[in-house]
């Protein structure tokens, strides 16, 4: 630009910006989010839902810790979720009890194995606590998170890095979502399948390749269900795919993240 035109401002017409959401279409996969919903009223059969009190299957027992109960987060019936985004290597039925203690707060330390659970059952479950809250699915697309993409990778200009960083918020209407699969939204974008490998093995994380660990559940700051963790950050239950064929659930891994 000559030194009159950026003197008296002359700009050169800005170009439209590109299908973005085309463009990135080999970095999305399919997720659903979780959304919270009406209390449960009293006989009403809901197989998903938040909070209250879970239904195991006979013979499993409510996860404590220190000799305590730790919190039933959610009940997601695998079903009712596969239903909206076939997952080839998780269950086609059956439902998963999901726990973790919101009074230590665990991250995903070792040391704090005990601080989270998962536990699956094949038969179908419903909600007979009238504390619950029923639970809302909704398909959207999921995409690679932004912390872990280099700017250049789709050859995007400013405009158009903006509008990826908001494609999923474009259809979840929040900023951070309870999600069921897909791509994890991270906050300080960890490298959430190398910490889990490294925490569950014991190996140092620059020794950690990505393995087979599968974002199964994203949990939110939410503070309509009293869900906080940290900073308004968020918690990402992980699987291998390997033992998510098997329905083993008991290895799940945990990560927090928050600003």
């Amino acid at each position: 630009m000559g030194f009159f035109s950026r003197l008296f401002g002359s700009k050169t017409p800005a170009h439209p910006p590109r299908d973005v959401a085309a463009m990135a279409a080999h970095l999305a996969q399919p997720a659903v989010q979780i959304i919270a919903g009406l209390p449960v009223r009293s006989g009403e059969p809901v197989h998903s839902w938040f909070l209250g009190e879970p239904d195991l299957a006979p013979g499993a027992d409510w996860p404590t810790r220190e000799g305590r109960r730790i919190d039933h987060i959610l009940t997601l019936d695998l079903a009712e979720a596969q239903a909206l985004v076939p997952v080839d290597w998780l269950p086609a039925s059956g439902s998963l009890a999901v726990f973790y203690d919101q009074k230590k707060g665990p991250y995903g330390k070792a040391s704090q194995r005990d601080g989270w659970r998962t536990l699956y059952r094949p038969e179908r479950a419903t909600s007979r606590s009238p504390d619950s809250r029923r639970l809302e699915l909704k398909a959207f697309r999921s995409y690679v998170d932004a912390e872990g993409l280099r700017a250049d990778a789709l050859d995007l200009n400013d405009e158009e890095w903006d509008i990826y960083c908001g494609l999923e918020m474009a259809q979840t209407g929040v900023e951070y979502c309870h999600q069921f699969v897909g791509h994890a939204a991270t906050i300080q974008g960890p490298a959430l399948e190398q910490e889990c490998e490294a925490e569950s093995t014991g190996i140092k994380i620059e020794d950690a390749g990505k393995s087979d660990w599968r974002l199964l559940l994203q949990v939110s700051t939410d503070e309509s269900i009293d869900f906080m963790f940290g900073d308004a950050g968020n918690v990402y239950y992980m699987i291998r795919e390997r033992d998510a064929r098997t329905a083993r659930f008991d290895d799940v891994w945990l990560i927090g993240d928050c600003f």
